[in-house]
């Protein structure tokens, strides 16, 4: 029985058609191979050496997936490395140079050799580009209703979390599920008194878990 079917308790003998077993791949995820797995690090401008260094550097490997959505899962769950892919992508969103990318960290008494992941790099220059610009069309343009002095505060208390726990990837997985558990929803009239009293249960478990107050960036 293929690893795929056999993690699923499943069995490719339970299928008369190959339309239904592309249907279970799909729900399964796509299995891992040389081919699924070399489109993935085409996709993100991986080598196989860079994916296996980070599967290791979190005490994974390779051999831990059968399934190519599994994998690109925890990858970047992970941290996508720092590649010239995504390096261009980013400066290319930004409409930046990488000689410009390099004055605005050291503007900030920062450099690129400090950053291991895209997602850590992105975050840094959005804030960087919205502290150094005059105007705060960038800070508008991210519609999160913050001034700087507030992003700023904001910015620094998360940078105070200790964010990879597993005690606090427990307790946000839990607060992940019950918000699964209230389905999809456009406004607070689509959901019943008791759903709504559990959002606003789910709201104050995230508050706490955060660490934040209502007025914590006022």
């Amino acid at each position: 029985m293929p690893p795929l079917f056999e993690d699923n308790e499943d069995s490719i003998e339970n299928y008369s058609f190959i339309e239904e077993i592309e249907d279970m791949l799909y729900v399964y995820g796509l299995p891992l191979n040389d081919q699924t797995l070399q489109r993935l690090l085409d996709d993100y401008g991986l080598t196989l050496a860079e994916l296996t260094l980070v599967l290791a550097e979190n005490g994974d490997s390779l051999e831990n997936y059968h399934s190519i959505d599994d994998l690109e899962y925890a990858i970047l769950d992970y941290g996508m490395p720092i590649t010239e892919q995504n390096l261009h992508e980013l400066l290319d969103g930004y409409d930046l140079t990488r000689e410009q990318l390099d004055a605005l960290l050291a503007k900030n008494d920062n450099s690129l050799d400090n950053y291991q992941t895209i997602d850590d790099l992105f975050f840094t220059v959005i804030l960087y580009m919205v502290l150094d610009e005059e105007s705060n069309e960038l800070l508008d343009d991210l519609g999160i209703g913050l001034d700087k002095q507030e992003l700023v505060r904001l910015v620094k208390h998360f940078m105070s979390l200790d964010l990879f726990n597993p005690t606090f990837i427990e307790k946000m997985s839990v607060i992940e599920e019950q918000l699964t558990g209230l389905g999809d929803f456009d406004s607070a009239d689509d959901l019943t008194s008791e759903q709504m009293n559990e959002l606003i249960n789910i709201y104050h478990d995230m508050m706490n878990l955060l660490v934040l107050m209502p007025n914590i960036i006022l």
